[in-house]
């Protein structure tokens, strides 16, 4: 029998893969499962797979990564001892100052530390959509890619 560690509780999975605009490595965006006031998260890995067990029911998912726009995907079916695999997305980059939408603010960060590496005295990681320790043409044209983008993105 399946272990169910929640109250027994019937247990699902959703599953998915995530990728970050710009990026090879795709760890570290958070998928948040929401039903009701129960919260459950887990974490992309390199590959921007995830795999996140829940308890029987319906989810609103959710996705956030520092620099990137979130996305949402309402409804959610979680069945007992099945997989419910989420569609494949892109999130779009270039929320450099994690405000939701990707303006002229996001576009002054990246361009006021143009030219920075990570060892620089005045690095600013979030100039950084592509991490990768540089900023650049890359990552302002991640940004301007995705001028007036707001959160949340569609994810169906």
């Amino acid at each position: 029998p399946m272990f169910h560690p929640i109250n027994d509780a019937p247990m699902g999975t959703t599953a998915g893969t995530i990728s970050l605009q710009g990026r090879s490595d795709f760890a570290g965006a958070t998928i948040t499962a929401t039903n009701g006031d129960d919260s459950y998260s887990a974490e992309t890995n390199s590959a921007g797979d995830f795999n996140l067990p829940l308890p029987v029911g319906t989810y609103d998912v959710s996705i956030e990564m520092a620099g990137y726009l979130d996305a949402t995907i309402a409804g959610v079916e979680v069945t007992e001892d099945n997989t419910t695999t989420l569609p494949t997305l892109t999130l779009p980059g270039g929320d450099a100052n994690d405000s939701d939408k990707i303006n002229i603010m996001d576009l002054a960060l990246i361009g006021s530390h143009y030219g920075l590496d990570c060892s620089s005295p005045s690095w600013d990681a979030r100039a950084d959509v592509n991490a990768d320790c540089t900023v650049n043409i890359l990552d302002l044209t991640i940004a301007a890619s995705n001028f007036q983008a707001a959160s949340p993105v569609n994810w169906e």
